[in-house]
């Protein structure tokens, strides 16, 4: 998928890992610098993660005995 961390924390959960938040962690990110360019950045990202959910929605309902 487009969103492969959130395909992966999302299998992991799945799997029974536990996730933290670090709040001491701080990850560099590279931005876009043009508007547009930020714009499609967050139209893959909106896209990979219906992508995620499709993909994934059969297990996690399963897993949630939805």
């Amino acid at each position: 998928t487009l969103v492969e961390d959130l395909d992966l924390s999302y299998r992991a959960q799945m799997k029974g890992w536990k996730c933290l938040f670090l709040p001491d962690i701080v990850i560099d990110a590279e931005l876009p610098v043009q508007m547009n360019a930020a714009k499609r950045q967050q139209f893959r990202w909106a896209k990979g993660s219906i992508q995620c959910a499709i993909k994934l929605l059969t297990d996690i309902a399963i897993k949630r005995k939805i």
